[in-house]
């Protein structure tokens, strides 16, 4: 069980240095299955972690879709973890659908809506964007930094009217 809290706080230190919460969602679920010591999919695991951190996103990919295969119970996770590849690779367009998959699951999930709003604005999908943030709630949004990128991607699509009120 130390072993596994252990490896959880690892997950979510590299997490913070990306900017993102992966680490700390996947954590939850290490904790959950200490107690049947590592298994297989810990592996899989690993490697995709470990291939994301390095930049080799296919590889990632391939290795999350096999973690898939072992542990459906994580799909919103494994589906958080393909979208936030995508981004990196700038694939705005598959990261939304990705991303669309944890929605399915996980409607609530109010930051990981705001990203896929992000991606889909960034990838020229306005209309997508707009669709995204409307399902967020009121005072969401804590990051002003968050609010101006919307904002500057409103603005770069000719968007004026949807761009000020992420300004002000």
């Amino acid at each position: 069980f130390a072993q596994a809290l252990e490896l959880a706080d690892q997950l979510a230190q590299s997490s913070r240095k990306l900017g993102l919460q992966r680490g700390r969602l996947v954590a939850v679920e290490w904790g959950l299955h200490a107690r049947a010591g590592l298994h297989r999919w810990q592996e899989v695991l690993d490697r995709a972690e470990a291939a994301y951190e390095e930049g080799r996103f296919a590889e990632a990919r391939a290795e999350y879709g096999k973690l898939l295969a072992l542990r459906p119970d994580l799909a919103p996770r494994i589906h958080q973890q393909i979208g936030f590849s995508w981004i990196q690779e700038k694939q705005h367009g598959k990261a939304v659908e990705e991303l669309e998959l944890v929605l399915s699951a996980e409607p609530d999930n109010a930051q990981v809506r705001a990203i896929a709003a992000q991606a889909a604005l960034e990838g020229g999908m306005a209309e997508k964007g707009r669709q995204l943030l409307a399902g967020l709630s009121e005072g969401v949004i804590k990051d002003p930094d968050a609010f101006f990128n919307i904002g500057v991607n409103f603005a770069s699509a000719g968007l004026t009217e949807d761009a000020v009120q992420y300004f002000t």
